[in-house]
């Protein structure tokens, strides 16, 4: 017999003359919804079959709530964001194996410890808004997680970005906004998988020329630093499309070659620096930037028109 689909699934469907658990294993579904157990009584051989369905069928097992460590065993994830942790609770480490994506944001971490490494199979981690510094995170322990695609610690107290980071080579986002960081490693330019660097709100002063390795950057933002000059190598980045330089107040030019190399560029933001629209239009490829840049903007006037007025037309039908 055919297993029922989960979803939609009511006590109704099961109207086969057999005993509940018989039921539910034929079907691999138990459904109680809307049912109080005094109208469909749970016998003892019924009971004792729950866990077992709980070990065979996830989502069962989700939605019948179970410990936090049996939902992260199942699910791979772990939201551990806004609870005044001080540290990571010992049954993360304990469901190492498991764990996909790893959320401890928004607490009081203060340390990374050295077993951050055994999460082998761990994809994001999110460390946003903690009290991490540098000397408390266990770096070595951290770059072992080879399969790591999101790294965030954005909200921290980073002072530097080791060069280790480097070998961290299936990153594709990298959150390292409101920090201390004064610089960037030339390491960051083995990262040629990263799609986002976000590294804005720091004390940054230079970036290494190595920047123009990391071929897959479509996102950039270095807004509010200290940024004087740019390496002539960010005309190599043709992926990029979206650069903040805004609030960068000793920034007085950009490579020479930027419009004509980055043919996907379609928002530039140079506010309150020292370069002015007379000088951009002076760059090469310049004009074929603005048409880019002014027909992506029509495109985002007109969703926003359409979305609101989609949203009066739903209020009218309401009233």
């Amino acid at each position: 017999m055919a297993k029922l689909s989960l979803l939609g699934v009511s006590l109704a469907a099961f109207s086969m003359g057999k005993s509940p658990s018989e039921r539910w294993k034929i079907s691999g579904v138990v459904a109680l919804g809307r049912h109080r157990l005094k109208d469909a009584p749970l016998t003892k051989t019924a009971s004792s079959a729950v866990p077992n369905l709980m070990k065979t069928h996830p989502l069962v097992a989700l939605s019948m709530g179970g410990n936090p460590s049996q939902r992260w065993r199942i699910s791979g994830v772990v939201f551990l964001g806004k609870r005044n942790l001080k540290d990571i609770p010992d049954e993360v480490w304990n469901c190492a194996s498991y764990i996909r994506i790893l959320d401890i944001s928004n607490n009081h971490i203060q340390e990374l410890p050295e077993k951050i490494g055994t999460l082998k199979s761990l994809n994001k981690l999110y460390l946003n808004s903690n009290d991490l510094s540098d000397e408390k995170i266990n770096w070595d322990g951290l770059m072992q997680l080879k399969s790591l695609t999101i790294l965030s610690f954005n909200s921290n107290r980073l002072a530097t970005l080791p060069p280790s980071v480097g070998s961290l080579t299936s990153l594709t986002q990298l959150h390292i906004a409101k920090n201390k960081l004064t610089c960037i490693p030339d390491e960051l330019g083995c990262l040629n998988q990263l799609r986002v660097l976000k590294a804005n709100c720091n004390s940054i002063s230079s970036v290494p020329a190595t920047i123009g390795n990391c071929s897959s950057l479509a996102e950039i933002d270095f807004s509010n630093n200290c940024l004087t000059k740019l390496p002539e190598t960010f005309a190599n980045l043709k992926s990029l499309k979206i650069l903040h330089l805004d609030n960068n107040g000793g920034l007085n030019s950009l490579p020479s070659n930027l419009f004509e190399m980055c043919r996907e560029l379609i928002l530039l933001d140079v506010d309150l620096t020292g370069i002015t629209v007379s000088h951009l239009r002076q760059m090469d490829g310049y004009e074929e930037y603005d048409v880019r840049h002014r027909r992506k903007l029509q495109k985002t006037l007109d969703f926003n028109f359409e979305s609101a007025k989609s949203f009066d037309d739903d209020n009218q039908r309401k009233s």
